[in-house]
Order: C-alpha cells, then structure tokens, then sequence
C-alpha cells in the first residue's frame, strides 16, 4: 500500500490488538439493555411467509398464499435467494453478511448489482450478476450536492429500469432480498409470486419524510406514475406489506418505536473479517493512547484531502498516537502527516479498534459498527448528504461520543478528542452499546428469510 510519507521511526514495533472481551451473547431479546423502559423491537423468527403480490390502489400489496416457486421439495428443501444492492459503500457489509450466512446454510445465493460492485462480492466468494440495463451507472465526482442527489435517483433510486430488471432476474429464484435504496426494485419484487423482504443497512428513522428525503421521493413517485403504479407518501411506505431486515440497533433507530411487526432490527452485521495488521506502525514501547482516523471509503461524498488534514494537524498537538485511513477520496500525494500520524490508503479497521482510545470519523454505519464492536468511543464529523447526520445524533444522544461539524477548524476537532478522551462516560456507554450488539446479526437476518419460504427449510448448519 502507498504511503503519504516515511516512516517516522526506524525501531517500530506492532500496534497492540488486544482480543475484545466480555462479549454479551444476546440474541435481541425485546426490552432491557442500555435503554430500558423503552420498547425496542428485535427478531421474531416465527415470521409469517409470504406470498404472490400485486398492487392495490393505494400502491400496497395483496397477497395470497404461495402457490408457486421452485422450491417446494418438502421438509429440507433449499431455495435459491436473490439479493439486489447497489454501490452505496456501507451496505456492503450486512449483504454480504446475510448472503454468506444464508450460502453457508446450503441455499444456493446470487447477488445482482453494479459492475462497480462485482469485486466485493466476488472476492467474499459470492456470486454476482450485473443488473443488465442499470448496472454500468458510475455516481459522478465533482459535481453539486444536488446534482449528485439527482443522478443517484435517476440511476439507482428511482431507475425505471428496475421494472424490468427484477422480473427478469427473478425467474428461477424462490426469493428476494432487496436494498432499501432500490425503490423501483421493491415496486417490481412486491408485485411478484416470491416472497420478497427489505433490507436497511442502517437506521431506517433517516428515511422519514425531511427535506433530505423529499427530492428522492419526488423522483420515485414520478417514475411510479410514470408506470401507472400509485405514489408513495414516504420513503418506507413500500415495506410494510412484506418482510423488513433492519441491520442496527434499536437503540440507533427511533423508528422501531412506532414499526408494525414486520421489522425485524437484527443488529449491526460488519464485514469480513480481512487481513490482521502485519505492519509495524508504532514502537512497542509507545504508550499513547492510540485515534483512529476513518473517513468515507466512498466517492460520493467529494474530496476529503482538507477534512483529514483538518484532522491531522488538530491531532498533532496532542500526547497521542493517530493511525489514518485515507480512502479514495483523499489526494495522498497533498496530506502533510505529523510526526505521531501514520497515513494509509487503507488498514484493516478491525486490526487496530481493539486498540483505540477514541474514533474520529464521518460516521458512516460501516465505521460505527466497527467501532461500537469494540466499544470505542466517537468523535463524529458526518457528511450532510446521508444518514451520517441522523447516527451521529442517536450516538450523542446515547453519550457514546461527541458531533462536531464537517468544516470544523482544527482547534474544535482537538478539543472534541480531548473531550472524549478525558471523560470515562464516553466509553461506558460505547461499552454499554457493545454488549447490546452481541453476536450473530447476518444468523438472525437469515432466520427471518427461512421463516418467509414457501417451505420448511432443515439448514444445513456449519
């Protein structure tokens, strides 16, 4: 991997990963946890399967027993499953998640996609096809905040294209998967004999009607119309007929206060597991307490050059050790990295939280989760064009770490690490959020998808 800069020290040992401990094995048992006297919805595996659809006046879904599909082998029988996503970066991790959970099971898994999506999930072992009319969209760079909101309804949101891509596609397959940002994938799985669910990779709360969402539901209902299918009123009107897979914690989802009982809040599911740090960053001998820098690993949110640097030279001027993650999005070539930083296009996140005294970061739920894993603490600078505003609210509101704005200047940024560094209650209740997650996230998602099969499925279990 590149590096911004040499190496600051010739003697360098290896950043400590310690073994996280003290894991909580809930299984999202309702009520309880870090907000008691709260009613947090969680998994019921007795899900109700599903059946054929078509669309009701009002754009929702009647639906009958299931009466076709190719699965109906009897007891034991696996289905072939059909997920669709896009290139949305931190929906990633619980697909692949859920589709190598459900693969491992013995159900026969295809993923269906954007070319730019193709070595992710191929390189997770999965298979992959590429949406055949949609599937060359690339989000464009440099462009306005809004003109990137409008190509991402025109080539994802809202694409028509998905009208026609899904019914292809589906032939063969005894249910769907569909992300939550595929609007036309949904209105054209919905309408059809599998049994269909949605999958949010992050707090569904955010798709509430605001002046964000409006532009993305203004484009959606004018393709529905388009299509002589009735518009929605909001963005998660389409998902209540059918099954609901929410990849968070009820806790980071207000949303699960007022859901009907077809969402199902699973918990985060993180990536793969990658690589272990095998690099020497740090003299073994340096004690400071260790930041972790992350910012976007996506493009669509512009360049990031000035924000890391903004970070770095905050970070300079204090006792610590900062490792940062650059992405994409960041000219390496441009970032002046101090004396305690080390600066990479990409480290494994995983490798080095064990570690961290604190996270500084976009906040992307990708990160979050990494980060709520390991029960570090945040500092949070999230971008405004995405859910990124609405987690780093629910994560002060919890006391989990602190939200700073974007365009900080250094001075603020330092002081926000201070802050959280020198207040024990930042990290308790990080901790507290950690044995909320537990274990088994993409386990519980596949158990609500076999719960909604036309037939009962003996898993073949690892």
């Amino acid at each position: 991997m590149a590096q911004s800069s040499p190496s600051h020290s010739s003697q360098m040992g290896r950043v400590r990963v310690r073994a996280s401990t003290g894991e909580n094995p809930t299984h999202g048992a309702r009520g309880g946890g870090h907000s008691a006297g709260r009613r947090l919805r969680s998994v019921d595996v007795e899900a109700a399967a599903q059946g054929p659809g078509t669309f009701s006046a009002q754009g929702r879904v009647n639906r009958e027993p299931h009466r076709g599909g190719s699965n109906q082998g009897g007891v034991g029988a696996m289905a072939r499953i059909l997920f669709f996503t896009f290139d949305g970066g931190g929906n990633h991790p619980p697909t692949i998640g859920i589709a190598t959970e459900l693969k491992q099971r013995g159900h026969a898994v295809t993923v269906a996609g954007y070319e730019s999506q193709r070595r992710r999930f191929e390189e997770a072992g999965l298979s992959f096809v590429t949406l055949p009319r949609s599937g060359s969209f690339v989000q464009p760079v440099g462009v306005s905040e809004m003109e990137m909101r409008m190509a991402l309804a025109r080539g994802v949101i809202a694409n028509p294209d998905h009208l026609v891509e899904v019914p292809e596609l589906a032939k063969g397959h005894d249910a769907m998967v569909v992300d939550s940002g595929l609007h036309m994938a949904l209105a054209a799985a919905a309408a059809l004999a599998q049994p269909s669910a949605v999958l949010f990779h992050t707090a569904a709360a955010f798709f509430k009607p605001s002046p964000f969402t409006a532009p993305f539901l203004a484009a959606i209902n004018a393709t529905r119309q388009a299509h002589d299918i009735a518009p929605l009123t909001g963005l998660l009107d389409l998902t209540e007929p059918i099954q609901v897979i929410v990849a968070t914690l009820p806790e980071l989802d207000d949303y699960n206060l007022q859901a009907p009982a077809n969402w199902h809040w699973v918990g985060p599911i993180p990536g793969p597991a990658k690589e272990s740090l095998d690099e020497a960053l740090f003299d073994g001998s340096d004690h400071r307490p260790l930041v972790l820098v992350g910012l976007t690993t996506h493009t669509a949110y512009g360049p990031q050059t000035d924000r890391l640097q903004r970070i770095l030279d905050a970070l300079s001027q204090l006792p610590v050790r900062v490792v940062a993650t650059a992405g994409v999005a960041v000219d390496m070539a441009a970032v002046r990295v101090p004396a305690n930083a080390v600066v990479r296009d990409y480290l494994p996140h995983r490798a080095l939280m064990p570690e961290a005294a604190v996270c500084v970061t976009h906040l992307g739920h990708g990160t979050l989760t990494e980060a709520l894993l390991q029960g570090v603490p945040l500092v949070c600078l999230p971008n405004p064009m995405s859910d990124q505003i609405y987690l780093a609210q629910r994560v002060t509101t919890l006391g989990a770490g602190v939200q700073i704005d974007q365009d900080s200047a250094p001075a603020t940024i330092r002081e926000a690490v201070q802050t959280v560094l020198s207040t024990s209650s930042y990290r308790e209740a990080a901790v507290a959020l950690k044995t909320r997650i537990g274990k088994g996230g993409a386990g519980r998602a596949a158990d609500v998808l076999e719960a909604m099969l036309p037939v009962k499925v003996v898993p073949a279990r690892r």
